[in-house]
């Protein structure tokens, strides 16, 4: 008895009753059944809380973004619907685009559920590019949805919202908010739009046209002088980084930067030596080294800079080598003071030339020269610098129709100051703003209609314009020492 089991002694257990078994079945059943209508009532719940904190939104709730991006993708579809089927009651207010921003947002139910979905990120932005889709063919329903992609912060969507902005049948130029925009962050949108998928902008036209290494470049310096860099922020970084992979890929052994004209090379030059001094990047520092000894090796033993190997002194050329050269030099590269020291007495012959006095027969030289002495050092009290400001602001007229010619004399007057600097802005800045697109499909760009711009290009003449602009609240770290 004592080996008996516990199970032994009880002996065994009476059957369950099979009518008992029957009736627990069906309270099985039931509470599953149960389970599952509440977990779908809150699911069933959520697009009417999407409603209600949208609802909340219009009415200017602070808590109701924070409230939609809780809900997720209940509340995604929610505003992705509304922008796609709805205008912004600001549609086609007055816009005005100045250097500084001042924008309005009249339609808060709109723009609300714009910046609400800019919040989510990545989640929202599939399923705007998901409701692109469905919307082709529907012009109005894709605008609304393109406008929205230019609150979020990605590459992708940049590209998207800019390439659409070039788009005339679209005319997404209508959704902008109302108010004042800024000149320059329109023009850049412009730009991301134009960049091509090997990271250059297009070039000019004509047999003497811009190469797109020239375009590329003075593209760059455009977005580095607004602050954007390769590295942040991230909707325009890589805008910036493939524009730059562009320029060293075309950089040769020997260190020149393209094969045709030195200006390009200098142009470019200038962007990468800009985007060094911004970052810091060590990949960079190599490359530059190398385009400055190309430079310094190009230049004549008269101190100026031909336009091509082999030729006479180019007056702009020498003006852009110079600015390469200081750039570099202040970025904290390896500069040889010699180039400085020869071009100094290239100015002064110049001068009594009587190309830098108008009187030659390229007077646009005069800005030449007088920017390359700005850069060498010769300040206002020098008298042949104070001569040549009050000449170029007596032809204020004829330095706007050349965009290279415009931001020499911008520069200058700019650090003459005073009276000059004065008149210039009150003439120059009014007539840049008035002449940029404001609707179209080149809107954010400027015309094309004189020899320069055109052998520009369109990409060309808005970065050059930009950097126009950005004087007023940027000193280039080329200039600052």
């Amino acid at each position: 008895m004592a080996n008996e089991t516990a199970a032994e002694v009880e002996g065994p257990k009476a059957p369950v009753p099979a009518g008992r078994r029957r009736s627990l079945v069906p309270w099985g059943i039931l509470c599953v059944a149960l389970l599952l209508l509440a977990g779908g009532m809150v699911v069933s719940w959520q697009p009417v809380l999407a409603h209600y904190w949208f609802r909340r939104l219009g009415r200017g709730d602070q808590k109701a973004s924070a409230k939609l991006t809780e809900l997720g993708d209940p509340a995604i579809r929610v505003l992705v619907s509304y922008i796609e089927n709805n205008d912004p009651t600001d549609l086609d207010a007055r816009r005005k685009h100045d250097i500084f921003k001042s924008v309005t947002r009249s339609d808060a139910k709109f723009w609300g559920a714009v910046e609400a979905l800019a919040s989510m990120g990545r989640p929202a932005e599939d399923a705007i590019f998901r409701a692109v889709e469905r919307a082709e063919g529907h012009p109005d329903r894709l605008a609304r949805l393109y406008a929205a992609l230019r609150s979020f912060n990605s590459a992708s969507a940049s590209r998207a919202y800019a390439r659409a902005l070039g788009d005339g049948s679209l005319q997404l130029w209508r959704f902008l908010p109302a108010g004042k925009l800024s000149a320059v962050e329109e023009a850049l949108w412009n730009l991301n739009g134009r960049q091509k998928t090997s990271g250059a902008w297009p070039g000019g036209d004509g047999p003497s046209a811009a190469s797109e290494v020239e375009v590329t470049g003075w593209a760059l310096l455009a977005y580095l002088g607004a602050g954007y860099t390769h590295e942040r922020p991230a909707r325009l970084a890589s805008t910036v980084s493939d524009a730059q992979k562009f320029l060293l890929a075309a950089q040769r052994p020997d260190g020149r930067l393209g094969t045709g004209a030195i200006r390009a090379h200098a142009v470019a030059g200038l962007a990468l030596s800009e985007s060094y001094g911004m970052t810091k990047d060590p990949n960079l520092a190599p490359p530059v080294t190398a385009a400055v000894k190309w430079t310094e090796s190009a230049q004549l033993p008269t101190g100026g800079w031909p336009a091509k190997p082999g030729g006479e002194a180019d007056a702009r050329t020498t003006a852009l080598c110079t600015l390469f050269l200081k750039g570099a030099r202040n970025a904290g590269l390896p500069v040889a003071i010699k180039s400085f020291q020869l071009a100094a007495p290239w100015t002064q012959r110049e001068i009594k030339r009587g190309n830098a006095k108008g009187g030659g027969p390229r007077p646009e030289d005069t800005a030449a020269v007088w920017l390359t002495r700005w850069t060498m050092g010769y300040g206002r009290k020098d008298r042949h610098q104070t001569a040549m400001a009050a000449n170029l602001i007596g032809r204020k007229e004829e330095a706007l129709k050349d965009s290279l010619n415009a931001w020499f004399n911008w520069m200058g007057q700019f650090y003459t100051g005073g009276t000059n600097w004065r008149t210039w802005d009150s003439f120059a800045r009014k007539k840049l703003l008035d002449s940029q697109f404001t609707r179209g499909q080149h809107y954010g760009g400027w015309p094309v209609k004189t020899p320069e711009t055109r052998r520009l290009g369109r990409s060309g003449t808005t970065a050059l314009n930009v950097l126009c602009l950005e004087i007023y609240y940027r000193y280039l770290p080329i200039y600052a020492r």
